[in-house]
Parts: C-alpha cells; structure tokens; sequence
C-alpha cells in the first residue's frame, strides 16, 4: 500500500514539473490583425460625427469638421471575422445622416470618404494596402 502510494507521489510529481507545450519557443506567434486608415474629406458647411458600423454596433471614431480633411486609423480586430463594416455620418446640425455601402476591411487599407454639401451625394473610395 505504501509502495502504491509512493509511485502516485511520484507520477504527480514529474507530471507536475513537466514543461508542456507552454514553453515560448512552443507558442505559435499571434497573427496581427492589423489597421485600416479612414480619411474623411468634408466638403459641407457642417460637422459630421463619424461612426464605423459592424455587427449591428456603431463605434463613434472622431469628428469631422466642415471643410476640412481629417484621418482615423481603426484596429480590424474590432471588426470580428467576417471584416465587414460601413461608415455612419451624422451631421451636428442637419438631419440627414450619410452612410457608405458594406466594405470588407484589409490590412492597411486607405478608406477615402468624401462628404459632400448634401450627404446624399456623398462617395467612398477603397484603396488596397501597399504591402
């Protein structure tokens, strides 16, 4: 019974001390989800609150002023697997929103969103990374 016991002990122990699969060298590297970069050029006389929109969520990214040109960089790893979002434009003032297509997101993209007077007129341009 005490022999018994012992080998148990002795199991538990060298099972414990084991180094399993958590050593660094063992640790498949994490894949970066990278950045896309959203410039919004607004050619209207109001501020434009500026929300990206995926999975039924909105996430406020930033403001942009009347006439004027402004940039945000958003993490894809907001985005979730299927990369698909749409940018959201709500003006301060006015009360007709403007709101892109769906777009699929990759790594470095530049999204250029021109605001026009009258929002509805307003375009999206998508340009690939460079890597």
């Amino acid at each position: 019974m005490v022999r018994r016991g012992t080998v148990l002990l002795l199991l538990a122990l060298s099972i414990g001390c084991h180094r399993g699969g958590n050593a660094p060298s063992d640790v498949a590297p994490t894949p970066q989800l990278g950045e896309l970069t959203i410039k919004v050029v607004n050619h209207g006389r109001l501020d434009v609150v500026i929300y990206v929109v995926h999975g039924g969520t909105r996430e406020r990214i930033g403001e942009s002023t009347a006439s004027a040109t402004v940039s945000f960089t958003f993490g894809m790893r907001h985005l979730g697997a299927g990369r698909e979002y749409s940018l959201l434009g709500e003006p301060i003032g006015g009360r007709t929103a403007a709101r892109t297509e769906t777009l699929v997101a990759d790594n470095g993209q530049l999204v250029i969103w021109t605001l026009e007077d009258d929002l509805r007129r307003s375009s999206v341009d998508v340009r690939s990374s460079q890597f």
